[in-house]
């Protein structure tokens, strides 16, 4: 494949580095194989702001129409808009260009075939058709339709007024700039607008909310002017990240947490969907409710296609998606945060107070590392000798249980990289949890103490953390402003 990259195929999307790894040739060939699978039938096309999604757009468009497809360009949307044209529309299938929570320099394509979303097997095989060439020939049609208003109407249809909460809004330049911000204005809310003008090189911040380091603005506007709750999406609209009132970036297991009260009736059979990497607070107060606790593999689709098929209620990824039996099981950021600000508002407590008490084990962030793909299934492959005979789960990766807590180590699905978390029940044992779990791949060990000093320094012998960090050491996006002592 001269003119296609197998890199760009991923456990659930298409994605890359434009021009190098993506290129409008690509993208062509991807879509005329889709177009074998989709050949006579009505197509929704969508594209996110990136300054290279309407070239990648055209081609697609182009490809489907030459394969017999019927299809309909929305223009530039959020990818829950997309997915709300393709339920509106009636559609078959779609696309929509964007390189989501990446780099400006990314872009790529997430697909739609039907009801339940596309996994590895179904990548590999359309990766296998671009390969052989597949495709086939047919009169087809591009028209244009727009529905983002529809969508905006539908939300606000969705949600009672908002009151006297104050709420920051930072769309991060991405595809809610203007969206977001009309509905919560239409809904009675009291706004801050940050970075709410759509630009593809995202000039102000990553497009990625996950990282409280990327939220820096957004806590300083919250404390500055006062707010109840801040929020930001990322370059595509399907993953939202929280700050409190003092401007404390919000875990999303926490949130998920609330969303669950909110919505699940205690003792029901109510079911709720996570990814491995979450907290252990979200099991324990899912099964508190007396309700379904469910793991599964991180990643948008993997964790949408079990709500789908298992009927879930409710589900979140610590990335920022959150899913909803309501939405077919789809994420939205704009309906997250929407019913987040209407918890808020409805319970007459700050967002701080609601979280209170939820951060009770002690658990690192994400801590990636550039590793071969590779060799990093050697390290998944020693772990599980080495653990062979303990409580462990290889649903992704390797994820270790011990009495006091967990280790976990997984290849991520969109880039040369490992992932590892450690939790624990206790601040003190986290460094010990990492340190027992790394037993059989200790060569890991130094490149953590490089990266994240902060949790795994060097002074102490054998390169073991003395101590979590504090609140003064913690990295970024955990400001305490001068609301802090009120809560």
């Amino acid at each position: 494949m001269a003119w296609v990259h197998d890199s760009i195929f991923k456990d659930c999307d298409i994605r890359g580095v434009f021009g190098t790894e993506l290129s409008p040739d690509a993208a062509y060939r991807v879509a005329r194989a889709l177009g074998v699978k989709l050949a006579g039938k009505r197509v929704v096309v969508g594209g996110d702001v990136r300054v290279h999604t309407r070239l990648l757009q055209n081609r697609v468009t182009q490809a489907l129409q030459s394969s017999g497809c019927h299809v309909l360009d929305l223009g530039c949307v959020p990818t829950p808009a997309f997915r709300f044209a393709i339920a509106e529309l009636h559609a078959d299938g779609g696309v929509m260009v964007t390189g989501s929570h990446n780099k400006p320099e990314y872009n790529g394509l997430k697909l739609v075939l039907g009801p339940v979303p596309l996994v590895r097997e179904d990548f590999e095989e359309i990766r296998q058709m671009v390969e052989r060439q597949e495709e086939t020939s047919g009169e087809g049609s591009i028209g244009t339709v727009s529905l983002v208003h529809n969508y905006q109407a539908q939300m606000i249809r969705r949600f009672s007024p908002g009151g006297a909460l104050k709420v920051v809004i930072d769309c991060g330049n991405g595809c809610y700039s203007k969206i977001a911000p009309e509905v919560f204005d239409k809904l009675g809310y009291r706004l801050v607008e940050l970075f709410c003008e759509p630009d593809g090189t995202f000039p102000n911040r990553d497009p990625n909310p996950a990282i409280p380091a990327h939220l820096s603005a957004l806590t300083a506007a919250v404390l500055e002017s006062g707010a109840d709750l801040g929020i930001a999406f990322d370059g595509d609209g399907d993953r939202v990240a929280f700050t409190d009132e003092n401007g404390s970036v919000i875990p999303a297991e926490h949130v998920l947490v609330l969303l669950a009260r909110r919505l699940l009736k205690r003792d029901s059979l109510a079911s709720v969907v996570c990814d491995v990497k979450a907290s252990m607070v979200v099991e324990e107060e899912v099964l508190r409710l007396g309700c379904i606790f469910i793991e599964e593999k991180s990643g948008h689709s993997y964790i949408r296609r079990r709500m789908i098929l298992d009927q879930a209620d409710l589900g979140g990824e610590v990335s920022g998606h959150f899913f909803f039996r309501s939405l077919n099981g789809s994420d939205d950021g704009l309906y997250s945060s929407l019913l987040v600000a209407q918890i808020v508002e409805q319970s007459g407590h700050s967002l701080a107070t609601l979280t209170r008490g939820l951060a009770r084990h002690q658990i690192t962030p994400d801590l990636r590392l550039p590793f071969d793909l590779k060799e990093a299934q050697h390290l998944v492959m020693r772990l599980r000798d080495f653990f062979a005979r303990e409580r462990l789960s290889i649903l992704d990766g390797v994820k270790v249980y011990f009495d006091d807590g967990w280790g976990l180590l997984r290849p991520s699905v969109t880039e040369p990289a490992i992932t590892l978390r450690f939790e624990a029940t206790s601040p003190s044992h986290t460094a010990d949890i990492a340190l027992r779990f790394l037993e059989p791949v200790k060569e890991i060990l130094p490149l953590l103490q490089q990266n994240y000093p902060e949790w795994f320094p060097t002074a102490k012998k054998e390169g073991a953390a003395s101590h979590p960090p504090s609140e003064s050491e913690k990295p970024p996006g955990s400001p305490r402003g001068k609301k802090a002592a009120q809560d």
